[in-house]
């Protein structure tokens, strides 16, 4: 077998599902049978997919019942049924962007690597009009979309799924494969859509990042943890600065400034200071030059995201989240 879909299930019902195996079903160039195979893991939900649906297409498809461990548990259960290849984790409510994208991803794979990053869209819905509007996702570390490895590269290098990082932890584990990745190929054709779905937590509530950003810190940790128990301390450095250079821009936004989110800045703020005193000299130690080039790329992010720079410095921050009680 040459590449395994990965793809957790949790609340996601044969219409939501439906759309992603359709797209498989469609790819043009592939040997279906022989070359590709899906693997579901229902997450301990009651939702469970019909046999009608599952039966219904010219691939292998296998269903398994997990107990709840949560996406971050569940994709690390998948993987461990895995024995293709190559695997992509995908998610149970997207679709492949073109029906040639698995024979782009197989060409790929004919010449090896051990990480292949592949340009995805995202789908948003304009609330105004009600149409779909597509944005492009490019040579991206963040989302799990779009990413194929090599199954042996991530178990030769212990390359896991923690299943305590229960949010935002497909940004720690991109990461890390891909730094630690020596044959990593980047494809420039979008050939996965994020798509849109109303009942998606993470893009319908407006409070999303601040009601999880301390996940988001979390997460960091075990990246940085990671990398310093791999000897990679210069990595560890890296991530470090970009956990504390993005928080502080991203807490000069309007809507953590907003009276009514004070609870999740405190909280955040407070989850920060934990993190800060426990790496601190790991951050004071960053080179100037990458100090700076993590600091520019942060700006240049959130200045798209509407910051509010000038609303109080860095230092100033600093010396705030020293002083939390």
């Amino acid at each position: 077998m040459k590449l395994q879909l990965l793809i957790p299930q949790f609340n996601e019902t044969d219409e939501v599902m439906r759309p992603m195996l359709d797209s498989i079903r469609t790819q043009q160039g592939v040997d279906l049978k022989n070359d590709i195979e899906v693997l579901i893991g229902n997450d301990g939900s009651e939702v469970k997919l019909s046999e009608e649906l599952l039966g219904s297409f010219p691939f292998s498809i296998r269903y398994m019942y997990f107990d709840h461990y949560g996406l971050p548990g569940t994709r690390g259960r998948l993987f461990d049924m895995a024995t293709a290849d190559y695997v992509m984790f995908c998610d149970a409510d997207d679709m492949f962007l073109t029906n040639l994208a698995l024979y782009t991803i197989l060409a790929y794979a004919d010449k090896g690597f051990d990480a292949l990053v592949i340009d995805f869209m995202e789908e948003v819905i304009d609330r105004k009009t009600g149409r779909s509007m597509f944005f492009p996702h490019k040579k991206d570390s963040t989302f799990v979309h779009g990413k194929v490895y090599r199954r042996q590269f991530l178990l030769d290098n212990g390359i896991v799924w923690h299943p305590d990082v229960k949010c935002h932890e497909d940004s720690g584990y991109n990461c890390l494969a891909l730094k630690v990745a020596k044959d990593v190929k980047y494809c420039q054709i979008p050939l996965y859509l994020w798509k849109w779905r109303e009942g998606s937590i993470c893009r319908k509530d407006p409070l999303y990042v601040p009601k999880t950003y301390t996940r988001m810190i979390y997460s960091n940790g075990w990246l940085v943890k990671d990398f310093l128990d791999r000897g990679m301390v210069d990595q560890a450095r890296y991530y470090t600065a970009v956990l504390v250079y993005g928080t502080y821009y991203m807490l000069n936004k309007p809507i953590w400034l907003d009276p009514m989110n004070v609870k999740y800045r405190y909280e955040t703020e407070k989850c920060f200071q934990e993190y800060y005193r426990k790496h601190r000299a790991l951050f004071l130690s960053v080179d100037p030059k990458v100090r700076n080039h993590v600091i520019a790329g942060t700006k240049r992010r959130v200045l798209k995201e509407g910051v509010l720079l000038e609303k109080f410095t860095f230092d100033e921050w600093i010396r705030h989240i020293e002083s939390l009680e």
